[in-house]
């Protein structure tokens, strides 16, 4: 319903991006806009888990700690491809 919001729509609010696995995903861009700029996505949105490595090798945790977790089924990383 955000997406056909009259004031979204008048604000040029209805962004899109190019997702990976699901295409074509339309959102809605920050409220706050400064004349001159171009409103525009810089990235599609994450896959669940995308991050999880980086950010558990961040927090100082290493990759046979991340390996077990993974096996587990405590945390999920999506494949590569």
């Amino acid at each position: 319903r955000i997406l056909a919001d009259p004031q979204v729509l008048a604000r040029h609010m209805v962004l899109v991006s190019d997702h990976p696995r699901y295409g074509k995903l339309p959102g809605v861009a920050m409220p706050i806009h400064f004349g001159g700029y171009a409103r525009s996505t810089r990235s599609a949105p994450p896959l669940h888990g995308q991050h999880t490595r980086e950010g558990l090798k961040g927090l100082g945790y290493g990759d046979k700690d991340i390996a077990r977790w993974q096996a587990a089924g405590m945390i999920r990383i999506p494949d590569a491809s």
